[in-house]
């Protein structure tokens, strides 16, 4: 495996929202369309085959600018 692939299927594994603390305001949404949409709850979801590592400063971008701290690392 390469090591790209390494990192990006890392990186799926560790990023996520959490729905408890999601709001659904869409700032992630507006900051890093490519990663994030907002799904039929309301609440921010990641999207599936997003190239995670080509957006990882957009994702660190929303991550920090998320109001209430649901975007999260495992």
């Amino acid at each position: 495996m390469s090591k790209s692939v390494f990192n990006q299927l890392t990186m799926a594994k560790k990023l996520k929202i959490n729905k408890e603390k999601c709001i659904g305001c869409g700032l992630c949404v507006s900051l890093c369309p490519e990663v994030f949409e907002l799904a039929e709850d309301g609440k921010s979801r990641i999207k599936e085959k997003t190239d995670l590592e080509k957006n990882k400063e957009c994702i660190k971008e929303a991550k920090e600018s998320c109001p209430v701290g649901a975007i999260e690392n495992d």
